[in-house]
């Protein structure tokens, strides 16, 4: 049974960023294994989101303002959380052993994601920091970033200027503070950079960076592909006649996000962020 006061909570956030509320929406099982999710799926209504097709305008520093595009924010069940022993910083890279606490796993999750239209780590930071600001003010959690209640992923994907195609996408993975976003962008950005000057490919993967840096130029915006199955207690609820634009207009986005991002905003670096 969902949980009625997570809907209420995306619905808030889905009007306070200007978006598109669907009328009805669908859960889908993500399969995947991962010691923090041990029953192999995570319930997710990433296909068919509750609130899509948003807008946040953030201030700069300077006073000036930036349009962060929302592609969408869903419900989702949260995982486990993994602890690391023995690792440098609990991280799982030299650890002796694991622990996993499921104790928040099947708490309710709220999602939000960017079109690719972030230019610097900077502007990433901002609009994290504003978007805690409105959390907070809709009363919607303590949006503790060190405690969890609050986390960011960032995507980066550069590409030279001038040129249309993206370079591979890398994943910095919850992020837990705003510095830390930052300056595992900025690194991130550096290290793609340096791989293009020397005309290699970067490798898909996940990253916790941090570091300093400055880049070159775009990324896109899509998170790794799961596969999704409907999930069996919802298969009697049809959403396809509303959400039908939705479909059309993700696949859009999808088909955009590798090619447009030369509009009033010209070139710049993307992430995704939730």
């Amino acid at each position: 049974v969902v949980n009625a006061r997570g809907v209420e909570h995306a619905i808030r956030i889905g009007l306070a960023l200007g978006c598109e509320i669907a009328q009805s929406c669908r859960f889908a099982r993500k399969n995947y294994f991962y010691p923090d999710l041990a029953k192999d799926f995570q319930t997710s209504q990433s296909e068919e989101p509750i609130a899509f097709d948003g807008a946040l305008e953030v201030e700069l520093e300077d006073g000036g303002f930036f349009t962060v595009p929302i592609e969408r924010a869903h419900m989702e069940e949260d995982a486990g959380k993994n602890t690391h022993v023995g690792g440098v910083d609990g991280r799982i890279e030299g650890d002796s052993h694991s622990l996993v606490d499921y104790n928040r796993a099947g708490t309710p999750l709220i999602e939000l994601v960017t079109e690719p239209d972030l230019r610097t780590p900077e502007e990433a930071r901002l609009f994290m920091q504003k978007l805690r600001q409105i959390y907070l003010a809709l009363g919607i959690s303590d949006c503790s970033m060190e405690e969890g209640s609050l986390r960011c992923d960032g995507n980066v994907s550069l590409r030279r200027r001038g040129t249309t195609a993206f370079g591979t996408k890398t994943e910095l993975k919850n992020m837990n503070s705003f510095k830390n976003l930052h300056d595992g962008l900025a690194y991130e950005i550096c290290r793609q950079a340096e791989v293009l000057e020397e005309d290699l490919q970067a490798d898909e993967d996940e990253h916790d960076a941090a570091g300093d840096g400055g880049g070159l130029l775009v990324a896109s915006a899509e998170v790794v592909a799961h596969e999704h199955a409907a999930d069996a207690e919802r298969k009697g609820n049809d959403a396809d006649e509303q959400n039908g634009r939705h479909d059309v207009d993700r696949e859009r986005r999808k088909r955009d996000a590798y090619g447009k991002r030369v509009d009033g905003r010209g070139d710049g670096q993307d992430e995704e962020l939730a």
